[in-house]
């Protein structure tokens, strides 16, 4: 299992950029866009960053995603 739900969202969408070539440029800006993300939250409180985890995961599994934990 992937390290982080950036890791596993990343490599889901170079997956899909390998099937589907002609959508790379805009997957790839948004990979860039998850990095950018990702360090915005890792610079918030630890108390935030982790009811925002809980928020996200909620959303996950009320939509019938609930594969994926954070660590």
């Amino acid at each position: 299992m992937q390290k982080d739900i950036g890791s596993l969202i990343k490599t889901a969408l170079i997956e899909y950029v390998k099937c589907h070539d002609e959508y790379s440029g805009n997957i790839m800006d948004f990979i860039n866009h998850i990095d950018e993300a990702i360090k915005a939250i890792q610079n918030l409180p630890i108390d935030a960053q982790n009811e925002l985890k809980q928020t996200v995961s909620n959303i996950l599994i009320a939509n019938g995603i609930s594969s994926i934990f954070f660590r």
